[in-house]
């Protein structure tokens, strides 16, 4: 039970680096390669990359809005010895105040992962989102990342 709470932690951990733009926090998550299955990440079709460039795409993607919350629920882990794969519930929640009309956009879905322990930290190794509806406005995914 301990390594399933510590799995769900890393898995927490992860979504709210991405929200704070915690970037390199975030890739430190990411084992190497990484293979990456997101159409919003511009992961489609899916790859196997590296940690560096798969973060570049969450990146590029998330910068477009002022404010993300990737809400998770429901996570089941099983692990055996060295690997785990995981399964859980998500409302993805992006919000832009200077877009055109402003607004959010929510994506319900479902996170497949699977992670290795590698070097006492487990590490994913497989993220593929499947996306199941959306509520709000969807013009919000054509916005173009800001500058830095």
């Amino acid at each position: 039970m301990e390594t399933a709470y510590t799995i769900a932690n890393r898995i927490n951990s992860f979504f709210q680096n991405l929200d704070e733009g915690q970037w390199k926090t975030a890739q430190e998550s990411l084992f190497d390669p990484v293979y990456l299955e997101d159409a919003l990440c511009g992961a489609e079709p899916a790859c196997q990359t590296s940690p560096q460039l798969a973060m570049d795409r969450m990146k590029a993607f998330l910068t477009r809005f002022d404010a993300s919350l990737h809400y998770i629920s429901n996570i089941i882990v099983e692990s055996q010895e060295q690997k785990a794969c995981a399964r859980l519930y998500s409302t993805r929640t992006y919000h832009k105040t200077g877009a055109s009309p402003p607004g959010f956009l929510k994506i319900y879905g479902i996170y497949e992962m699977s992670l290795v322990n590698s070097g006492g930290q487990w590490q994913i190794d497989f993220l593929k989102f499947s996306e199941r509806f959306r509520e709000g406005s969807s013009a919000l995914l054509d916005l173009e990342p800001d500058a830095e």
